[in-house]
C-alpha cells in the first residue's frame, strides 16, 4: 500500500480462521480512513503506550463529572493507567476507554474501572 502512496494509520477488517493446526487471519477490507479504532491508536502513538486495550464500558452516569478515575489516570511515568478515549455516547450509558500496561495491570484496571461505573 506504501508504494501507491498510502500513509497514516488504517483501519483493516479481517477474518479470522482457526483450526486445529493454526490461525489464519485474512484482510477483508482496508478502509482508510478514521474509524473508531483509530482514535486509541492516535493516542498510543502519542503517548508512546507500547501495551493498550480500548472498549467501550456501560455506565449508569450521564456525565462526565460524575466519574471517578482518581488513583486510576494514566500515569507517563509508569506507563499504566486509564485514558478516556471518548466520552460523547455518554448519554445512552457507554464510554470508550484505553487500559494501559501490561496485561495484569489491565486486568485490575477493567475490574475497578467497571465497579466505579456501576
Amino acid at each position: 500500500m506504501t508504494r501507491h502512496g498510502f500513509k497514516g494509520v488504517f483501519v483493516f477488517d479481517v477474518a479470522v480462521i482457526e483450526t486445529p493446526k493454526e490461525t489464519r487471519y485474512l484482510a477483508v477490507e482496508c478502509n482508510p480512513r478514521y474509524n473508531g479504532a483509530s482514535y486509541p491508536t492516535a493516542i498510543a502513538m502519542k503517548l508512546d503506550i507500547p501495551v493498550w486495550e480500548s472498549r467501550h464500558f456501560k455506565t449508569w452516569h450521564k456525565s462526565l463529572s460524575d466519574i471517578d478515575l482518581k488513583g486510576l489516570e494514566y500515569d507517563t511515568e509508569t506507563g499504566e493507567g486509564v485514558i478516556i478515549v471518548n466520552w460523547g455516547p455518554i448519554s445512552a450509558g457507554k464510554v470508550m476507554f484505553m487500559l494501559a500496561g501490561p496485561n495484569k495491570v489491565r486486568r485490575q484496571l477493567d475490574m475497578e474501572l467497571t465497579k466505579r461505573l456501576w
